[in-house]
């Protein structure tokens, strides 16, 4: 089932990755003057792709950007979107497997499998938070405030210890190095 699942989402993505590809090609084109802009092809594709590329060329003008680039911003989500969601789907998939082999191992296998996945999930706030930091994605952005949540526990008491050096923290490096010793140490407690 979980095969299945997995297939027919990358079938998915493979397909919007290559509509956007065709519409991201057929506007190239026209702006290199290869097709003319008021031929059938390219009146098709805009057509059909007009209820994607509008929205972006909204949003592109609304930031100050170029909207001839929409197209080429939709084919960039659509690939990196499309590897995000096989990955997380991947995750999940592993996850539930795990997470049934754990429950097969009894109340010591689920404590192993629940401190794992813990150090594991800690571990990827950690990332969000850091990758958040550098896009200058601010801790009360909604999306973002439970990462720092889940993390502050951690940092804050780091912070006080080890001051940033510039504008660089590596508070979230000494943190993950605590997890990454932690993890095993915690496991063989419990294994």
């Amino acid at each position: 089932m979980a095969d299945l699942l997995l297939l027919i989402v990358r079938g998915a993505v493979a397909l919007s990755c290559g509509a956007a590809g065709v519409v991201a090609l057929t506007h190239w084109l026209v702006r290199r003057g290869t097709l003319s802009p008021f031929g059938a092809w390219p009146r098709l594709v805009r057509g059909a792709a007009d209820l994607v590329v509008r929205p972006m060329e909204h949003r592109l003008v609304a930031r100050g950007g170029n909207p001839q680039q929409a197209p080429y911003w939709v084919l960039g989500i659509a690939v990196l979107g499309g590897l995000v969601l096989i990955s997380l789907l991947q995750w999940l998939i592993g996850y539930g497997s795990a997470a049934g082999y754990a429950a097969r191992g009894g109340p010591r296998g689920v404590m192993v499998f629940l401190v794992a996945a813990a150090c594991d999930l800690l571990t990827l706030a950690l990332f969000i938070r850091v990758i958040g930091s550098w896009f200058g994605i601010g801790r009360w952005t909604p999306w973002m405030r439970p990462f720092h949540v889940v993390t502050d526990w951690l940092i804050r008491p780091l912070q006080r210890f080890i001051p940033p050096i510039g504008m660089i923290d590596f508070t979230p490096i000494v943190a993950y190095l605590l997890i990454a010793l932690l993890k095993p140490f915690l496991l063989r407690l419990i294994g």
